[in-house]
């Protein structure tokens, strides 16, 4: 999550461009000023860690409660989400 957090404003970014916006060394965050935001991976990773602890023998009930939570998710309007995930949220 702290790479994730460290790391979201250079994604999609070459690394030309990260060296020439960034610098050499990436130690701070530099996402809504000194604030550090995890990306929409680190969060589904966290959702679907929590579904199989609630769920760890039964695949259905696993998934069923992870599509609820990622529903919550999407409805407090995260702030890094990126489009796919918002493109499958809306579906």
């Amino acid at each position: 999550a702290l790479g994730d957090a460290l790391g979201l404003p250079m994604e999609g970014l070459k690394a030309e461009q990260i060296a020439r916006r960034f610098g050499d060394k990436i130690d701070k965050f530099a996402f809504a000023g000194s604030m550090g935001f995890v990306s929409d991976d680190t969060e589904q990773s966290a959702l679907l860690a929590r579904s199989l602890c609630i769920y760890p023998d039964d695949p259905e009930a696993c998934a069923e409660q992870f599509k609820l939570s990622l529903l919550g998710w999407f409805l407090r309007m995260p702030v890094g989400i990126g489009m796919a995930t918002m493109k499958a949220c809306l579906k």
